[in-house]
């Protein structure tokens, strides 16, 4: 499942810069519990997903972006920096308190596990647009999308429409008539992998969302190291720092160290700068 594209969302998806947050809600030891109840657990499954549905429709400028088996992932897109703290304050919310849609799994002795990350400027090519059709040659079809911004979206991220065969192509891409829309990219991927060590009533940030909230809400939030580990494809193979949220209100100042040893440190100031740019125009 991909993002549909509406009118809700139409406009979001195309403005020209701009940061997005995913958060991921993936049931633990779903598995064993498939094996156990081979006849119910869809059903389990369904209701629960139903239900984080019906929660996160009642948020503004929050979507459902994926469901992937046993998880599933939300988009939310912040228009001031009061959105920021909100999409934090929800993503503890959903992490660390026990809600309706939580009790659908205690209630079959199982829960999930939370992950915020997010992406934002410095990704090459983290969206595109697919549709099963192959046929790439009647553009006129696009030619409302184009007019409303989707040539030029995020700058670094237009479209491009490809003459050869797309198998295996990375970039972005609109294929017969713009339908549905994903999101690719290293962030993207390092989402994927930190989710890895999530666990129940906790939640797992990404290194971007650690810094970032850090600055801008220095006395507000806390993140703490958990571990460093080596993540296939992120940094460079280099150790990746697993960052948990905390109630300490101590920020996350150890990523600067961290950022200066992997030359990251002006990269991640000038992340974070642009961020503030556009949520206080």
């Amino acid at each position: 499942m991909f993002l549909k594209i509406n009118k809700s969302n139409q406009e979001l998806l195309a403005k020209e810069n701009g940061i997005v947050f995913f958060l991921s809600l993936d049931i633990q030891n779903s598995t064993k519990y498939k094996l156990s109840d081979p006849i119910t657990w869809m059903f389990d499954f369904e209701y629960f997903f139903q239900k984080v549905r019906e929660y996160f429709s009642q948020i503004t400028n929050c979507f459902i972006w994926k469901e992937l088996g046993d998880e599933i992932i939300l988009v939310f897109f912040p228009k001031s920096i009061d959105d920021l703290k909100k999409i934090l304050d929800i993503a503890i919310e959903t992490s660390l308190n026990k809600n309706e849609y939580r009790k659908i799994l205690t209630d079959i002795n199982l829960n999930y596990k939370t992950t915020l990350f997010c992406t934002g400027y410095s990704e090459p090519e983290p969206f595109c647009i697919l549709n099963s059709k192959k046929n790439r040659s009647d553009i006129s079809k696009h030619n409302e999308f184009i007019k409303s911004g989707y040539s030029t979206h995020r700058n670094h991220r237009s479209i491009h429409l490809p003459n050869g065969p797309s198998d295996g192509q990375p970039s972005s891409c609109i294929i017969g008539s713009v339908k549905m829309y994903d999101f690719l990219g290293p962030d993207i991927d390092t989402g994927f992998r930190i989710n890895k060590y999530s666990k129940a009533y906790t939640l797992n940030v990404s290194d971007k969302v650690a810094y970032l909230f850090s600055k801008l809400f220095p006395t507000s939030y806390g993140f703490k190291l958990n571990k460093k580990k080596k993540l296939k494809g992120v940094w460079n193979n280099k150790k990746y720092p697993i960052i948990n949220y905390t109630q300490s209100n101590k920020g996350a100042s150890f990523l600067e160290k961290i950022y200066i040893r992997n030359n990251k440190l002006v990269q991640m100031n000038n992340f974070v700068e642009k961020v503030k740019s556009e949520l206080t125009q």
